[in-house]
């Protein structure tokens, strides 16, 4: 594991706040000189502008915080963000586990430890709590701090192989504290969005993805719906696959647990027409597997929400390549 961490003495923690409206943000910890601490800005929240000095209004009345406490990064609830930004930081609590610790995250909204379930079962795998971690929701001072370096940049999209470790951390825990003899090992899963909540279909849906099911099917692929399948459960159907399919996004962002040399295969959409997101690229790193795209061809239908139709006769075609099938 890496071992890149700072200690700081009296830091200052001040309200984690957004001002969207002058594009800024007041995040980060700061020295006792009040100087920011480098890898705790988070300049990359959604490409805002990070303060620099301390904002007085996001300090008043801070909570003392006595010992020593771990800088755990920024929680973020969306799934995708979640699983590959708010997880890079906690490697440092294989080196320092929390305890005798306190835990600090900084918010910039209402997300929480304990909910959604995906987000419940990593931090039960690191021994986080609501016990031993506070939120930056209030300002806090603090006698002590570690500060880890990140696994990971969003903002580049640079990643760490070591970030590997937090994945199989995670899987473990799963392993370890349930039996799965039903998931099959050698899977082939096609990660269908048909299935996907309302508020979350308004967004680059397929309009003919039954047909693309049914193609898949014929390929010998599965086909699920991650959304509806419990995340201890994907967990494990991700690190027995053999190979996973399905359009760029969030649920192709599971490739972390997969083991390397397994295929993931990424179908573009009309935000990601040719080249591989590069999110899913940083995926693909971390764990080895062996990463294919298939670029977008097809019509969008509506512009407002980038609804569009796949062309079915190119997608067999690339299907075809992948797999290296023959006419």
């Amino acid at each position: 594991m890496p071992e890149n961490y700072k200690i700081y003495q009296n830091v200052i923690i001040p309200q984690c706040k957004i001002n969207l409206k002058k594009r800024l943000v007041q995040s980060g910890f700061f020295d006792i000189n009040e100087k920011i601490i480098p890898g705790t800005e988070l300049k990359f929240i959604d490409r805002l502008t990070p303060t620099q000095r301390i904002n007085k209004k996001r300090l008043a009345n801070p909570q003392p915080v006595q010992g020593e406490a771990v800088f755990l990064g920024l929680l973020r609830a969306h799934y995708g963000h979640f699983l590959l930004d708010s997880l890079a930081w906690l490697w440092i609590l294989n080196e320092f586990p929390l305890h005798n610790r306190t835990g600090i995250f900084q918010v910039t909204n209402h997300d929480t430890i304990e909910n959604p379930e995906y987000i419940k079962l990593v931090m039960d795998a690191f021994g986080i709590t609501t016990q031993n971690t506070l939120l930056t929701t209030k300002p806090l001072i603090v006698e002590k701090v570690i500060v880890p370096e990140a696994q990971y940049n969003p903002f580049e999209f640079r990643a760490k192989k070591a970030y590997k470790q937090v994945y199989n951390r995670i899987a473990n825990h799963v392993f370890n504290n349930g039996i799965y003899d039903d998931i099959k090992n050698e899977g082939m899963y096609y990660l269908s969005r048909k299935k996907l909540p309302t508020d979350q279909k308004k967004y680059r849906p397929c309009v003919n993805e039954s047909a693309i099911e049914e193609m898949m099917t014929k390929f010998g692929f599965d086909i699920i719906y991650p959304e509806h399948i419990p995340f201890e459960r994907q967990i494990v159907m991700y690190t027995r696959a053999k190979c996973i399919v399905g359009f760029e996004g969030s649920a192709l962002h599971n490739a972390v647990f997969m083991k390397p040399d397994t295929s993931v295969i990424s179908i573009g959409s009309f935000r990601k027409k040719q080249e591989i997101h590069p999110a899913q690229a940083v995926c693909n790193f971390i764990s080895g597997v062996k990463g294919f795209t298939i670029p977008f061809s097809g019509q969008l239908l509506k512009e407002e929400t980038q609804e569009f139709e796949f062309d079915l006769k190119h997608l067999e075609e690339q299907m075809c390549l992948v797999l290296k099938i023959k006419d």
